[in-house]
């Protein structure tokens, strides 16, 4: 009887150490892991400085060495996400009965504030796909003799930090997931050609056939490597292809997926003037033109709901010129929220985090970006939303059904049927859905006109704002106070 027992606690020790070892990033509800790519920490490019290198091993919990204050901000964010979590369950009585009377749906009631919206928040989720991918919390582009036939190139911190990353790697997983796909994303240090080359190049390297990329800054390098690499299809977001000139040239290996972000910032400001509030905030990151068209189209949005409404609307306006958290930022929205300010368009990937806390110490909201942001915090009211793990998901299926030849693929409307206002896991009350649905149907048919950032829409001064009194604040200006 002891040899047996013996045998037994040797036979789960050895049980334990292969479960230990096998613990890495993958894809979870029944999906495999086999798909992805693991790194090995050895296998280093020569050209260290165009690439991060790799860690010494997967790290499961991220550490976080900013100021205290940012800390707070996670921490307090990380609460409210539990409190969503919570609440889930709850329903709105309310719900039971949609009254499609737009004048009632307009009504300037004031809305309830955050903690008790909190008590009735919906969970009707309206993603068709409930899989949920988790993420190879390592970097992939020193990967040198592992194949990864599509591959996700993006810049910042960890890829689950932001909501439009997140949504990107979803609709990338989503596809190689259900058609045996190898797939893996590779992670740029920071701004910067030379870092995007490198991680571009490691991915060819492994034998990618599909190279997807995010926003402004792979411009150029896409108007080379598009040339250079006619065997390889690349997906551009967000941005396309341009010469030295900084003339757009789009090869037939390339495929540009644009969104008219200002359709779904229109909605946003709409909706909310049609909620009953009247103060507003607009944060934006670094302003590139997919940023300056969601803070025109929410500007647009609160001025044509306010002169429908004949009531006056105030917007404070800026951008603060990162996609990271920062103290200031978090000072900035307090300022605001203090101030007055109702609900803030959080607009720029991580920067929420910071305008997350300071809404939920002042019981106020934020509007989200991208995508669907409602599990993050209870102080999210909704978010204006490209459907960007869509876009990706629906265009890989074309290229591959079609032998990787882009022509259907670029016939989708991408522009306006791929933008939308989350409502179905929103705080909406009085704002109804068939009112939303009525409204989307008019801008996309042009019976409500937009303008987005153009030569012609240089400034938030040419969109005619009679109805909104307008503060740009000067952000640098605001951080130099705090230091003085």
């Amino acid at each position: 009887m002891k040899i047996s027992k013996l045998y037994i606690a040797i036979l789960l020790l050895i049980l334990l150490a292969s479960c230990s070892k096998n613990n890495t990033g993958a894809v979870v509800n029944g999906a495999s892991n086999e798909n992805i790519t693991e790194v090995d920490p050895n296998m280093i490019l020569s050209n260290k400085d165009n690439l991060v290198n790799a860690p010494e091993e997967p790290e499961d919990v991220k550490d976080y060495t900013k100021e205290e204050s940012s800390e707070t901000a996670k921490e307090e964010v990380k609460n409210e996400s539990t409190k969503v979590a919570e609440n889930k369950e709850s329903t709105k009585a309310s719900e039971n009965k949609e009254s499609t009377d737009n004048s009632k749906e307009e009504a300037t009631t004031k809305p309830k504030n955050q903690e008790e919206k909190l008590k009735t928040k919906k969970n009707t989720s309206n993603n068709s796909d409930d899989k949920v991918y988790t993420y190879a919390l390592y970097d992939c582009t020193n990967a040198l003799d592992e194949d990864v036939e599509i591959a996700l190139i993006f810049e910042g911190t960890e890829i689950e930090d932001s909501a439009y990353n997140r949504d990107a790697f979803n609709g990338m997983a989503r596809f190689a997931e259900e058609n045996d796909k190898t797939f893996g994303y590779y992670r740029a240090t920071s701004e910067g050609d030379k870092h995007f080359e490198g991680a571009i190049e490691s991915a060819i390297a492994n034998h990618a056939k599909v190279v997807i990329t995010l926003g402004d800054p792979v411009k150029s390098i896409i108007g080379k490597f598009q040339l250079a690499y006619p065997d390889v299809v690349f997906i551009m977001i967000d941005a396309e292809p341009i010469d030295a000139n900084g003339n757009v040239i789009t090869a037939s290996n390339t495929m540009s997926i644009i969104f008219n972000e200002e359709v779904s910032g229109f909605l946003a400001g709409y909706s909310m003037v049609a909620e009953g509030f009247r103060h507003f905030g607009f944060i934006g990151g670094i302003p590139y033109e997919a940023v300056k068209d969601y803070g025109y189209g929410f500007a647009q949005g609160i001025n044509y709901a306010s002169k429908r409404l004949n009531v006056k609307s105030n917007l404070k306006y800026t951008y603060v010129n990162t996609f990271e958290e920062a103290d200031e930022i978090i000072d900035l929205s307090r300022n605001w929220y203090k101030n007055g300010c109702e609900v803030i368009f959080s607009c720029g990937g991580a920067i929420c985090n910071s305008i997350v806390a300071s809404a939920n110490r002042y019981k106020w909201y934020v509007i989200g970006v991208d995508t669907d942001q409602s599990s993050d915090s209870a102080a999210f009211y909704t978010s204006a939303m490209k459907l960007v793990g869509k876009a990706i998901d629906d265009s890989l299926s074309l290229i591959y059904n079609d032998n990787f030849d882009l022509t259907n693929a670029k016939s989708i409307d991408f522009k306006n049927r791929y933008v939308d206002l989350e409502y179905d896991n929103s705080l909406f009350e009085i704002f109804k859905k068939p009112t939303l649905n009525a409204l989307k149907e008019k801008l996309f048919n042009k019976e409500i006109e937009v303008k987005r950032s153009t030569p012609n829409v240089n400034n938030l001064s040419d969109l005619e704002l009679d109805n909104v009194n307008l503060e740009i604040v000067d952000y640098d200006a605001f951080v130099r106070s705090l230091e003085e």
